[in-house]
């Protein structure tokens, strides 16, 4: 491991398992991962797995990274493969890109569905995106959802239609409050 070679430009070591970099004011527990690639300025990883980004702060319990910045909250699990995380609490599903400032950023609505997954639905700078399970197109909306549910599991179309209120209000409580910066 060389000191000499250290990116981020304050106190750090290379970890153990994986050999990112981590500052020496971070937390890192021996059996988290944190990938080569990876940065960890701040906060806490007490498991998982971090291939990639990085973490100026925040608790990650376990969960998955592969990209992103995460400057707070609390990830417990899930699979977060870019985007900016500042807060929140996040337990489950997959994070393709996004916002995440606080707890309404995010939705996470489960099991659902033929195949027992969960739908997770987050902000973006530019409006949402939705997931459920291991589907995510890039660009994916709640307009998208009634389509995949009827070709992949029609049964469960019922389900789905009962969910659409409550994430059609949480898409429009983000466009409202979208609109009021831009006034």
């Amino acid at each position: 491991m060389n000191r000499a070679s250290n990116p981020l430009g304050v106190p750090a070591h290379q970890h153990l398992n994986g050999g990112g970099w981590v500052a020496d004011t971070a937390i890192v527990l021996g059996e988290a991962y944190v990938g080569p690639t990876a940065r960890v300025f701040g906060g806490a990883v007490l498991g998982g797995y971090v291939h990639g980004g990085t973490i100026h702060g925040g608790t990650i319990h376990g969960g998955g990274i592969h990209g992103g910045y995460i400057y707070g909250g609390y990830i417990y699990g899930g699979d977060i493969r870019g985007g900016v995380i500042r807060g929140g609490v996040i337990r489950g599903g997959v994070i393709h890109r996004g916002v995440i400032r606080d707890t309404r950023d995010i939705l996470t609505v489960g099991p659902i569905g033929s195949e027992d997954q969960y739908l997770t639905l987050v902000r973006s700078d530019t409006g949402h995106h939705v997931s459920i399970g291991c589907w995510w197109e890039r660009g994916a909306t709640i307009d998208d959802i009634a389509a995949e549910v009827e070709e992949r599991a029609p049964e469960f179309a019922d389900e789905y239609a009962e969910l659409m209120p409550m994430l059609r209000r949480r898409v429009d409580e983000w466009d409202a409050e979208r609109n009021e910066v831009v006034s």
